[in-house]
């Protein structure tokens, strides 16, 4: 999702992988791409590295973890507890199956939208008290 916003102009795109192989092949990707001087992979536990305190927010966050873990909470909850990873207009996107799907009480976010396409299922949060048009 980071390389198609790229290529669309966004400004830049980091990549959180655990996965030595999986972080290599989006690397590998954005070199093909010509993309890699706006990219970043930082291969890290995603859990680990949202426990710091970001340089810079994001404008857009995209969650999509291996399924049926529970990865795809923890992760929003991990961004609740740190929400200045997400910019106050930004916008959270949680990828999942739609089996996978919980409400989730959230202190910093709100569910704004639900889209389904198939099996998969687009959560969409929003930092609280932004509206968005």
């Amino acid at each position: 999702m980071g390389i198609e916003a790229l290529s669309r102009g966004a400004a830049y795109a980091e990549f959180v992988e655990s996965n030595r192989l999986a972080a290599g092949i989006i690397q590998d990707n954005l070199n093909h791409t010509q993309l890699a001087a706006r990219g970043r992979v930082v291969r890290a536990d995603v859990f680990i590295y949202l426990r710091n305190t970001p340089r810079t927010g994001f404008d857009y966050v995209h969650i999509a973890p291996p399924q049926y873990q529970g990865l795809w909470s923890k992760t929003l909850h991990a961004l609740d507890a740190r929400p200045a990873w997400v910019n106050p207009d930004g916008l959270v996107v949680a990828q999942i199956h739609p089996r996978e799907y919980e409400p989730q009480t959230l202190e910093h976010f709100t569910l704004v939208d639900e889209r389904r396409y198939g099996s998969t299922l687009l959560c969409f949060y929003e930092r609280g008290g932004v509206s968005r048009k």
